[in-house]
C-alpha cells in the first residue's frame, strides 16, 4: 500500500510540475501527502508566489537548490500523463480516506481492548465512522 500511495503522490507532483495550471483546480491538500509532503508544500508556495513552477524561480527561493533540483528530477520520470491528474488526485484522496477510517477504527479498538469504552459505545462509534447512523 505504501508504494502505491507514494507513486500516486509522485504522479500528482509530476503533473503539477509539467502543467502548473493544474494547481488552480487541485483538490489535494497538504494533509493528503504522507511521503512527499515537503515537496508539495514547496511547490504550492512557489506556485502561489510566482504563478508558475519555473525551476530557476524555485531555486532562487530554496536554501539548497541543488538538492531541490535533484529531488524534482527524481520525481519527473516521464511515466505520468498529466491529463490523468484528476484521476490520480481522486485515487489519492480515496486512499487517504481509507487510511483515516482504518486508523480511527484501530484507535477505537484499542480503547475497547483496554476497556476505556464499553462495547455499546464502540458499536455506536463504528456506525458513525461507517456512516450508518
Amino acid at each position: 500500500m505504501k508504494k502505491s500511495y507514494d507513486l500516486l503522490e509522485k504522479a500528482i507532483l509530476e503533473s503539477f510540475i509539467i502543467n502548473p495550471e493544474l494547481m488552480k483546480t487541485t483538490k489535494v491538500e497538504e494533509k493528503h501527502f504522507k511521503y512527499n509532503k515537503r515537496l508539495f508544500i514547496f511547490i504550492n508556495k512557489c506556485y502561489q508566489r510566482f504563478g508558475t513552477l519555473d525551476i530557476s524561480l524555485m531555486a532562487s527561493v530554496c536554501p539548497n537548490a541543488s538538492d531541490m533540483i535533484d529531488y524534482i528530477a527524481d520525481i519527473i520520470n516521464g511515466d505520468t500523463t498529466y491529463v490523468r491528474c484528476k484521476q490520480y488526485e481522486e485515487q489519492l484522496i480515496n486512499l487517504y480516506d481509507d487510511f483515516e477510517l482504518i486508523e480511527n477504527i484501530y484507535n477505537l479498538s484499542k480503547k475497547l481492548y483496554i476497556r476505556d469504552i464499553k462495547i455499546e459505545e464502540f458499536k455506536k462509534e463504528i456506525k458513525k465512522l461507517l456512516g450508518d447512523e
